[in-house]
């Protein structure tokens, strides 16, 4: 029977899904298949606008490289790296539905290109339409299994929908890809969590205890423990948590709560 999420589960997992679609870390990286249905190479004046969007964009002048860009496809509507980029920074100037229309089009003409699938499911997260950024994830994952993050997009869209089995199955093949992507193992340990493995929570949490501790994986640690009634355990946890800058009142009142039971028993 599957457990609905709890509240420190789905914040750890929304914590770890923005960091994992800035749109703006996007952007800089042209997709990694070809342009499909191009007949001809893409024009060198595109190209060169496409450049010069990208030099703007890590120079962080938005609003500059978004007009490059989309000069870059006047130019050249072949040009699947502008088209890629071009949308990329039209969520980062908060134009998710402009960039959802774009891509809607765009992809009719270029239906076999992961990154432009991957850039679409960001803007339909971006407008917090879940199950739509899950249809293009799922594409752009039929299309390029191992397009770089998109495991991890596909697990966390999948753990907000509760779909928790699935969810599971994209952050193993996360760690799996990245043993050190500490971000994924903290999410698998919520999913774990999620569905009442305590125990392979917490292996999972200690494995990315070694690679970079931080307030969130502390939470899921303490979450597990408590759940396994290993209250000391939980304690030192949630306190930990608490000293690497975790502030809700949830997770006081946990620290609190466990300090009372403790001292009475």
């Amino acid at each position: 029977m599957k457990r609905p999420p709890n509240f420190f589960f789905i914040f750890s997992l929304l914590s770890i899904l923005f960091v994992g679609l800035d749109p703006s870390g996007a952007c800089l990286a042209a997709p990694n298949s070809a342009a499909p249905n191009s007949a001809a190479p893409t024009s060198s004046r595109s190209m060169e606008l496409n450049e010069r969007g990208m030099l703007a964009l890590s120079q962080n002048e938005i609003n500059k490289a978004e007009e490059l860009f989309k000069q870059a496809l006047d130019a050249d509507s072949g040009n699947v790296s502008a088209a890629y980029n071009y949308a990329g920074a039209l969520v980062t100037n908060k134009k998710q539905g402009q960039a959802v229309s774009f891509l809607t089009k765009y992809t009719k003409d270029y239906p076999k290109d992961a990154g432009l699938f991957v850039i679409l499911g960001d803007a339909h997260f971006s407008s917090k339409r879940v199950p739509d950024a899950i249809k293009a994830y799922e594409q752009a994952y039929k299309l390029k299994p191992n397009y770089p993050g998109l495991p991890e997009k596909l697990g966390t869209t999948y753990g907000l929908v509760n779909r928790l089995e699935d969810a599971e199955e994209m952050f193993r093949l996360a760690v799996k890809n990245n043993p050190k992507d500490s971000k994924a193992m903290t999410n698998l340990a919520n999913i774990l969590l999620a569905q009442a493995d305590a125990d392979e929570a917490i292996a999972t949490a200690k494995r990315a205890l070694q690679v970079r501790a931080s307030k969130e994986l502390y939470v899921t640690l303490g979450s597990a423990y408590e759940m396994k009634r290993d209250f000391k355990n939980a304690l030192i946890s949630f306190q930990r948590a608490v000293d690497l800058g975790e502030t809700r009142d949830e997770v006081k009142q946990k620290v609190s709560a466990l300090q009372e039971l403790i001292s009475k028993s």
